[in-house]
């Protein structure tokens, strides 16, 4: 049977027992991953490994930046003949030429980014010089044209204007004013287009230079195995990483005729904990482990009578009154007026409480690629058909519009966490809009956008206001 051991701080002397022993590399590729909302995720390490006969020491590769090393846990889950004696994570100094060549591996990455950022950039001010240039022109032309028009006044003045010479200089510049203004419109999309590739590529030059190893040192876990006979046995390595979170977007499909509704549910992950999760199986969690799992207490309030009609309630003087005493703290209601006031204890009330219920787990359907980018990845994760009520509401003082309102019972085992949703009614997009936290048989209510066919007003229908005299 197989074990699981936590990892512990050991002494040097540790390996001094079994330095004689061979040591069996860990290269596992990430099998799995389960995020949470709070910025940490759980991380499954799978990999084949081949041990002899006896005593073995296993060292794992790297694990990344952000793994917190108090969390890792070692199993070979379904091996047989195989114990582990102990596990030890170690902070390791990297080798300087390790360290430098993958120092220089990402200058080569950054003076690469940077050549492609200046072409994208020059291509954009090739076109704001083009621009300048057609503005340019287009001023030119205005002042032609009022040049030409004082000319034309003088020609007038004298009788001597010459009609068709000044008609072919008029529909030259008209001309000329209108290429040049379809040609700024051109340009305007276009340099549009290229701002889009220079943030691009800035975001990608950003991303190189935050991953530039500046960290001198690295983590690896070694496990002391014992093994009754020789092969190839599956090793479980998992650890917690900071750094990656989730949160929930929906997309709701409604039919109107029909009254049903479609509500597709995603999770928005992203995550920057120094390697990239490829092909894993990803789960999203609601659990809250940033919280723990100690309940909190409360601290009693004491309260002492003066003797002199007041209470001394957290060390200041109180005038006499009536004092009750929340649900939850250890006291008693306590009239306090005179000396001679008796103080009659009562039974504490009960705390109101509410439950979040179970934990939901949600898995994707196919597996997913999560780059550590910190950029924000949809990955589907469920679909729920329900029949929904139909009602119009409508604000007439804050919008003059009527809006639908679908209507439907969470008939899911999944609770539906608080989100942003995107509206679909029959085949048109209706804006976005937001979903409350609906647990399993509460109502859940989606706006659907305005109804286009009932107008709605406010007005006064009778004023039935008596106004008087300032003193009457």
């Amino acid at each position: 049977m197989s074990r699981i051991f936590f990892v512990g701080v050991f002494a040097a002397v540790f390996f001094c027992a079994f330095a004689g022993a061979g040591e069996v590399p860990l290269n596992g590729k990430v099998a799995k991953v389960t995020v949470y909302t709070s910025g940490i995720a759980r991380v499954s390490r799978l990999a084949g490994v081949e041990l002899p006969v006896g005593l073995s020491v296993i060292r794992s590769a790297p694990l990344p930046v952000r793994a917190d090393i108090s969390s890792v846990q070692v199993s070979f889950p379904g091996a047989e003949g195989v114990s582990i004696e102990s596990v030890e994570t170690r902070r390791i100094l990297m080798d300087e030429s390790k360290l430098e060549g993958a120092r220089a591996e990402y200058l080569k990455k950054i003076e690469a980014q940077e050549d492609k950022l200046f072409e994208v950039r020059q291509k954009l001010r090739a076109v704001d010089e083009d621009m300048a240039s057609l503005h340019e022109t287009l001023a030119f032309i205005a002042s032609v044209r009022t040049q030409s028009a004082q000319a034309a006044s003088r020609e007038m003045s004298v009788q001597q204007l010459n009609v068709d010479s000044w008609d072919k200089a008029l529909s030259m510049t008209e001309a000329r004013s209108i290429e040049a203004r379809k040609k700024i419109r051109e340009l305007t999309a276009k340099r549009r287009g290229i701002l889009k590739l220079v943030g691009n590529e800035e975001v990608v030059l950003n991303d190189i230079r935050r991953n530039y190893p500046n960290n001198k040192y690295e983590n690896f876990v070694y496990i002391k195995v014992l093994a009754k006979k020789a092969g190839k046995v599956q090793a479980d390595l998992t650890y917690n990483v900071n750094g990656a979170e989730w949160e929930p977007s929906y997309r709701a499909r409604a039919d109107l005729e029909g009254k049903t509704l479609s509500l597709d549910i995603f999770g928005t992950v992203k995550q920057d904990s120094g390697e990239d999760w490829k092909d894993v199986v990803l789960s999203l969690s609601t659990a809250r482990p940033d919280i723990g799992t100690d309940i909190p207490t409360l601290s009693p309030w004491y309260l002492k009578a003066t003797g002199r009609g007041k209470v001394i309630f957290d060390g200041e003087d109180k005038p006499a009154c009536k004092l009750i005493i929340g649900a939850g703290v250890s006291s008693e209601e306590s009239f306090i007026g005179s000396p001679a006031t008796v103080r009659k204890p009562v039974k504490p009330q009960p705390t109101k409480a509410v439950t979040s219920g179970a934990v939901t787990v949600f898995t994707a359907n196919a597996k997913a690629v999560i780059p550590a980018d910190n950029y924000r990845h949809r990955i589907p994760v469920k679909t729920i058909d329900t029949p929904i009520e139909i009602e119009h509401v409508a604000i007439p003082k804050v919008m003059p519009y009527a809006f639908i309102r679908a209507s439907a019972t969470n008939k899911s085992e999944v609770p539906l966490l608080p989100g942003v949703v995107d509206v679909v009614v029959g085949e048109s997009y209706c804006g976005r809009g937001t979903i409350d936290m609906t647990s399993p048989g509460e109502v859940l209510r989606i706006g659907l956008g305005i109804d286009e066919n009932i107008k709605v007003e406010m007005k006064i229908l009778d004023d039935k206001v008596e106004r008087r005299r300032r003193g009457d």
